[in-house]
């Protein structure tokens, strides 16, 4: 899906009206993917509410920030209380945390009145590498603090056995800009 198309899967340049363009995307990857990972934009469009609906697990992605957190504690309100999703059902992953300092992910749970099921590291270096190469820093197998939490929380979310840690690559010689 392109931008410019945008307005005909959701709002007034809808070609059917009475359809869930949306759901029928969903439900069509749902059937030939075993995985389906949907990153919706930070709004409560009709297309991210049914994303909602059909998902398994809905993760909350926040950082130690107090803007960060009060949006964060108003979308689980909204979430829990408001779409009585049930807490099985969201969970929320603490970004970017700064072991060095800053909030606690105890402290950040407190405040939301809300666990935190994961926490991702600050990694500026291997997240603006993967940003700046287009290559993910999980694919390049490197073993970074942040691609081994990645890799812990896909674990985690996947059933036993399917997500397999790649081997720590043999050392090499050289390497090429955009090659790592």
């Amino acid at each position: 899906l392109f931008p410019h198309e945008a307005a005909e899967v959701e709002g007034e340049g809808r070609r059917d009206p009475a359809r869930n363009y949306p759901a029928e995307i969903l439900e069509a990857l749902r059937a030939a993917h075993d995985f389906v990972v949907v990153d919706t934009a930070a709004n409560y469009r009709d297309s991210n509410l049914t994303a909602f609906d059909l998902a398994d697990l809905i993760l909350v992605v926040t950082t130690a920030d107090i803007p960060a957190v009060a949006n964060t504690a108003r979308c689980l309100d909204l979430l829990i209380q408001k779409l009585e999703y049930g807490e099985d059902k969201v969970q929320v992953v603490l970004n970017q945390h700064d072991a060095g300092g800053g909030p606690t992910p105890d402290e950040v749970a407190h405040a939301l009145n809300y666990p935190i099921a994961h926490v991702l590291p600050r990694d500026t270096v291997t997240a603006l590498q993967a940003a700046n190469t287009g290559v993910p820093f999980c694919a390049r197998r490197a073993r970074t603090p942040l691609a081994d939490a990645v890799e812990e929380l896909a674990a985690k979310l996947a059933p036993d056995g399917v997500i397999a840690r790649p081997a720590r690559p043999a050392a090499r010689r050289f390497s090429v800009l955009g090659l790592f």
